[in-house]
């Protein structure tokens, strides 16, 4: 069986963060400075580490709520944090707001309820005989659990998680570049992040110990150069999409990007 809305190649590389680095990223955001600056956290020099590209089948430490890493089976037992912000009550009460009264749960997702846990890049799925399918359109996910039923209905539902990622990778549609290494034509790539931050978040569906990344419409920035983005997450949208109203940050025509041409001698997307 194919699925069509599933099969374009679309993000199929990023720099993810080592699990300090992910750490560092949970600490911020509990002290509730989610500006996309994390070189204020007390690790040393954490961020001055050789760079490795992930591709899909890669591993790669994600952010996840502590209840969907539990299901998994990927809590890290020698992963202590009882002496950062991450712990129970440790957030200023006054950065979480209350339930109205009689009124659903706000989105508001505390860092301390949120964990780094490890995944695999890919979901096998019955409509693609090779490979994994890498990418999920956030438009056939919110279809799928609109009906009830369908592949990405439980991924989107119950197991929505964050990339952390220092930059990804798109292809362009229409241009090309003479290849340093092979003197060919190739399509020209170029590096995606979000200005002036050390990390770009982008929004990511899971399975058991499988994880997606998820697409949506391109904004301004990336329009000229691919059809498809990654659901890029401002930081103080992680609570929104790991809570009820994910559906709301489907929109990204409003997220700033940061885009720059890549050298034709460097690795491509595959």
């Amino acid at each position: 069986m194919q699925r069509p809305q599933e099969v374009a190649v679309m993000c199929g590389r990023f720099v993810p963060l080592t699990l300090r680095q992910v750490m560092a990223v949970l600490q911020s955001l509990a002290r509730g400075r989610a500006t996309g600056d994390y070189s204020d956290v007390p690790l040393g020099g954490l961020w001055n580490v050789a760079e490795k590209d992930a591709f899909p089948g890669a591993q790669a430490q994600l952010i996840l709520p502590y209840a969907l890493a539990e299901r998994a089976s990927l809590v890290d037992p020698a992963l202590q944090v009882s002496a950062d912000p991450l712990t129970p009550g440790a957030m200023d009460p006054e950065a979480r707001p209350a339930a109205p009264p009689g009124g659903p749960a706000p989105d508001a997702m505390g860092p301390d309820e949120l964990t780094a846990a490890p995944m695999s890049w890919g979901f096998s799925v019955p409509w693609k005989a090779r490979g994994t399918v890498f990418n999920t359109r956030i438009e056939t996910a919110l279809g799928d659990l609109q009906q009830g039923y369908g592949f990405w209905k439980d991924p989107i539902e119950h197991g929505r998680c964050v990339v952390p990622c220092r930059r990804f990778f798109e292809a362009s549609d229409i241009e090309t570049v003479t290849s340093k290494r092979s003197g060919k034509q190739i399509k020209r790539i170029y590096s995606f992040s979000s200005p002036d931050a050390q990390v770009t978040l982008l929004g990511a569906v899971s399975d058991g110990q499988v994880f997606s990344i998820v697409t949506t419409e391109p904004n301004a920035t990336m329009a000229p150069i691919h059809r498809r983005m990654p659901l890029v997450l401002e930081p103080e949208e992680v609570a929104i999409w790991l809570g009820p109203h994910f559906a709301s940050l489907a929109n990204r025509s409003a997220t700033p990007l940061s885009s720059e041409p890549e050298d034709p001698g460097q690795a491509t997307l595959f």
